[in-house]
């Protein structure tokens, strides 16, 4: 079986291909993510401020983080609960509490109901039939692709979960994620809320453009509290269409507002707000 993509050696600003990198390198890396047109959606001085101010991951976003390390970074959490250590009720400011986080700062570090949930999540995707198959086939995760885009003379740059190769040899881009209602009508409106059908049709656009052919774009959405229940979706082709024209809409605000130095918020004219109908009905 032909090798699933070329991964570069060594990444180079301005280098195209795929790379293997830490994620605070690709977040540091220049070039335009799908994460940061989430947020030109809202506007381009949204998309600034979102670039420049720190932000402390939410406790949800820590999860779904400890989730992806089970699944995709074995080496680094298991099955097995010597991969990760509990977290202790101490001071970590003390001498001896210092001393226990530099010990163990090479392992997730969780509380005894998230360690409980994790494993639980990690099972539960091996017993889902679909599931397993693309946690266990041939795959790689967390690469780092880069594509200078001439037209708009800026690179583009996606990290996807895991890129998974089926025993017929077609590539699939995997995207694991935790929620709250993992229904096919739940993770519906996850999709149109997160805007996941952009993310979907940025990462397909990049790796066509790298020459790597993908043959669909899963989600592989698990719930966060027990049974933990697992669903594999895809979206169709017209569906996929929605969020390229939004991601291509987005990316040439990006590109102009880069050319002109200018990144405004709301309209700078006056515009006149209507009321919903539903107020007006009521009057």
């Amino acid at each position: 079986m032909t090798p699933l993509i070329e991964i570069k050696p060594h990444y180079i600003p301005g280098a195209t291909g795929f790379f293997p990198m830490t994620a605070p390198e690709y977040f540091a890396a220049p070039g335009v993510s799908q994460s940061m047109l989430k947020q030109m959606a809202r506007s381009p001085a949204h998309m600034k401020a979102y670039l420049s101010t720190p932000r402390k991951p939410t406790p949800s976003q820590e999860f779904g983080t400890l989730v992806h390390t089970a699944l995709f970074e074995t080496n680094l959490f298991g099955d097995a609960k010597s991969h990760y250590v509990k977290r202790l009720d101490f001071d970590g400011r003390t001498k001896n509490g210092k001393a226990w986080t530099a010990h163990h700062r090479d392992k997730p570090c969780l509380t005894a109901e998230e360690a409980e949930a994790i494993i639980g999540i990690h099972r539960s995707i091996r017993a889902h039939i679909y599931g397993a198959g693309l946690i266990g086939a041939l795959g790689i995760a967390e690469v780092s692709g880069f594509f200078y885009n001439e037209e708009l003379g800026l690179v583009q740059k996606i990290r996807p979960d895991r890129i998974v190769q089926r025993d017929d040899g077609l590539l699939f881009l995997l995207d694991a994620k935790t929620t709250d209602d993992a229904s096919k009508e739940g993770f519906r409106r996850e999709i149109e809320k997160w805007g996941y059908h952009r993310q979907a049709a940025y990462y397909l656009d990049v790796c066509a453009a790298l020459g790597v052919e993908i043959a669909d774009f899963l989600w592989l959405a698990v719930e966060k509290e027990p049974p933990y229940a697992v669903g594999v979706y895809n979206l169709t082709k017209d569906d996929i269409e929605v969020g390229r024209k939004m991601y291509r809409r987005e990316l040439a605000l990006y590109a102009k507002c880069e050319d002109e130095g200018r990144w405004p918020a709301y309209s700078e004219d006056i515009e006149t707000i209507s009321l919903s109908r539903w107020v007006r009905e009521r009057v």
